[in-house]
């Protein structure tokens, strides 16, 4: 048996962090991510889109194997994309 899960994930300057809950707003399972911060001067700094998307994708499967192997139910095997459509995991 699956369930809907909510998916939070934050992009942050150093690390990306992804939460997924239950529907009822429980914490299922937390993963993260450094991100690298890139300083080729001084007084600049960059980082890379590929990297956020790397780290973000990690931390979403991490978080769907963490949520499997803690919830009695099954854990989250789909996701629901923002335009409604379901990916499964």
């Amino acid at each position: 048996m699956s369930q809907t899960c909510l998916i939070g994930v934050d992009l942050g300057t150093s690390v990306v962090k992804t939460s997924l809950f239950d529907s009822e707003g429980h914490v299922l399972a937390d993963a993260t991510r450094a991100t690298r911060l890139s300083q080729p001067m001084p007084g600049r700094a960059e980082q890379q889109g590929d990297d956020f998307y790397a780290a973000a994708l990690a931390t979403l499967q991490e978080g769907s194997r963490k949520s499997r192997s803690h919830s009695g139910i099954g854990g989250c095997h789909h996701f629901r994309r923002p335009d409604g459509r379901r990916d499964r995991h």
